[in-house]
């Protein structure tokens, strides 16, 4: 049995948010962590070394949880 395909929009399957911006001299060496650009690596692994910290507030739909893709 042949599968069929259709198309659809990316965001009418899941929840889509762009990148954010925080306040520079709210990263710090503790505090939530943050995922950024630096946890990408080439071969496609996470890096914990590119984790930044942030001790400022942030709204609870910026955080990541269990089974989120990143």
């Amino acid at each position: 049995m042949a599968t069929e395909w259709r198309y659809v929009r990316l965001g009418d399957l899941i929840d889509l948010k762009g990148g954010l911006s925080y306040k520079g001299n709210l990263i710090t060496n503790q505090g939530t962590p943050m995922v950024t650009m630096g946890c990408v690596d080439p071969s496609r692994r996470f890096k914990e070394d590119g984790l930044k910290f942030y001790s400022g507030e942030f709204k609870e739909t910026h955080t990541a949880i269990a089974g989120d893709i990143v």
